[in-house]
């Protein structure tokens, strides 16, 4: 409009028409605001001491509806703030494509990046990544997120809050997500007087409108040193250029970052990406523990199989991803603590009975983000047989050889044995036992099995093209701590393949989010480069 923009570098479009300055009369802060690190609920209205008067380059931006949802979008940010590809604020305002996504999947890019596992976004912000050259910086904060709708009309889905580095450490911008404040703020503008407001303001669009003496700002201008030496806590290691599978069933048979030298075998680290650890939680509010009950395995973003019998007491429970050294928190990728918002007993499952429907479904609160260390396993097909196979048990429980429970994740090989070649086996060994027809058992190769609070765990077992499918979870044990050890009870996943499908399918029909989300390293190249070294449990 008026002019024609020529530069190598895009900028949004001018027209020439006068500017208005108001001043601001009052600063209305959200309630629930928090300075910290990370800033909280970071929204204010500022009043405006007369009416702005609305033009052809002067107009209001609708406000989305609490239900919108604008993950995977492209949007655009605008403002003066510093411009990235110049480090110099701007001749002309900015305009900056970028595309939101969840706030679950930026958590974990900070704490690839350097935050730490630890590190957490608030539920009041949103993340948005630079489509090319441009990104939120200094000076922005407060600027709009506007994205499109389908009648082509913008509404204000983010407001520029902090970000790391202008973007360019593969870290995304963080936003204000509006939806959450949607409410918040029609309600502050009905308090105000009809008097005090302009009785009549300009309506442009279906959306919910906000009148012409109230606009949006951020506190906090953006904080590009928020995370103090968060660049110096990644180093490179050219060495380190995987190809990553989120295929089902990929293991990483040579393990990730770390070495264990101990004259015990255990599992590498992120060998088995989907071997759970499942925590009661205790009641506390203000101190609240996890106590590890078992293990669990992972099949989908959104559900976990556990044992049916170490989730019977009507407590919070939480399962955790990517976990290996249960007395460290600062391995090389941060675990996922996701609490389980369901659990889903087989309906054939009796605590009293004997143990042959010892299966449950933890449907939990979010989806797991999946990476490297963290990944699915495959289900088998009821036609599948594991007899005579050598197969792996993963998981946390008593080691047998120490008597103790183990500092990093056990490896377990097993040999599978029929319902009657375990019956016999106990028949042997003097242990007068009864199995259903979907159990199983597995005998120790050597001198390691399923013992105390493994119950749960994973029994995977390698097909011809190199993938694992989850041909059994850990059930009950009989004898684990002197040897002759006896076999462990396994649950027969085959037998319940279709009851878990089954019930993934009615939460699918919900209307429930079950798509994963994905820690693509290819496209954040940063995240791959970590510290290396030793360590000796």
């Amino acid at each position: 409009m008026v002019y024609y923009l020529e530069s190598k570098l895009e900028y949004a479009k001018y027209a020439e028409f006068p500017w208005t300055d108001i001043d601001i009369e009052e600063v209305i802060r959200h309630p629930s605001y928090l300075l910290t690190t990370t800033p909280h609920n970071d929204i204010a209205l500022a009043l405006l001491q007369e009416s702005v008067i609305y033009s052809e380059h002067i107009r209001p931006l609708c406000l989305p509806n609490a239900q919108d949802v604008f993950y995977g979008q492209r949007c655009i940010a605008t403002g003066w703030g510093v411009d990235v590809r110049t480090r110099k604020s701007p001749p002309v305002m900015k305009r900056m494509e970028l595309e939101i996504i969840s706030r679950m999947e930026c958590q974990a890019l900070y704490q690839f990046g350097g935050a730490g596992g630890n590190f957490r976004l608030h539920r009041s912000v949103v993340c948005a990544n630079a489509v090319q050259d441009q990104a939120s910086c200094m000076y922005d904060g407060g600027s709009p997120l506007a994205c499109q709708k389908a009648d082509g009309s913008y509404v204000l889905a983010g407001i520029t809050s902090w970000g790391v580095e202008c973007g360019q450490l593969d870290l995304p911008g963080v936003y204000v997500d509006v939806t959450k404040f949607t409410s918040w703020i029609n309600d502050k503008i009905d308090q105000y007087d009809e008097e005090e407001l302009s009785p009549e303001f300009p309506i442009v669009s279906s959306g919910v409108q906000l009148p012409p003496t109230m606009y949006l700002r951020s506190i906090i201008v953006l904080m590009v040193a928020v995370l103090v030496n968060a660049e110096s806590n990644i180093i490179e290691n050219p060495t380190f250029e995987r190809q990553v599978d989120y295929k089902c069933g990929i293991s990483n048979p040579e393990g990730l970052v770390y070495n264990v030298e101990s004259e015990l075998k255990y599992a590498k680290y992120a060998e088995f990406p989907w071997t759970v650890a499942i925590f009661e939680e205790s009641s506390s509010e203000n101190n609240p523990e996890l106590t590890h009950i078992g293990g669990g395995t992972l099949i989908h973003p959104k559900f976990v199989v556990a044992a049916a019998h170490t989730m019977e007491k009507p407590h919070r429970y939480v399962a955790r991803f990517g976990e290996w050294n249960m007395k460290s928190d600062a391995e090389a990728f941060p675990s996922q603590d996701i609490e389980i918002e369901e659990v889903i007993k087989h309906p054939l499952y009796r605590e009293s009975a004997t143990p042959g429907y010892d299966i449950a479904l933890a449907v939990l609160k979010e989806n797991v983000i999946y990476s490297e260390h963290i990944r699915p396993i495959c289900l088998p097909s009821v036609q599948d047989v594991f007899y005579g196979q050598q197969c792996i048990v993963s998981g946390w429980g008593v080691d047998i050889r120490t008597g103790q429970p183990p500092i990093v994740m056990k490896r377990m090989e097993v040999n599978v044995e029929t319902r009657k070649r375990c019956l016999g086996l106990y028949r042997d060994l003097g242990v007068p036992i009864n199995m259903q027809r979907g159990e199983m058992c597995v005998d120790a190769v050597e001198d390691q099995n399923a013992c105390i609070k493994d119950a749960g765990s994973p029994l995977a077992c390698q097909k011809a093209d190199g993938s694992y499918v989850l041909a059994g979870i850990s059930s009950w044990v009989l004898n684990c701590h002197h040897p002759p050890t006896t076999p462990a009870g396994i649950l027969n996943i085959t037998k319940f393949a279709c009851w878990i499908n089954d019930t993934i399918r009615e939460h699918g029909e919900s209307g429930e989010n079950l798509n994963p989300i994905i820690i693509d390293f290819e496209r954040y190249p940063l995240m791959k480069k970590f510290v290396t070294y030793r360590i000796e449990p």
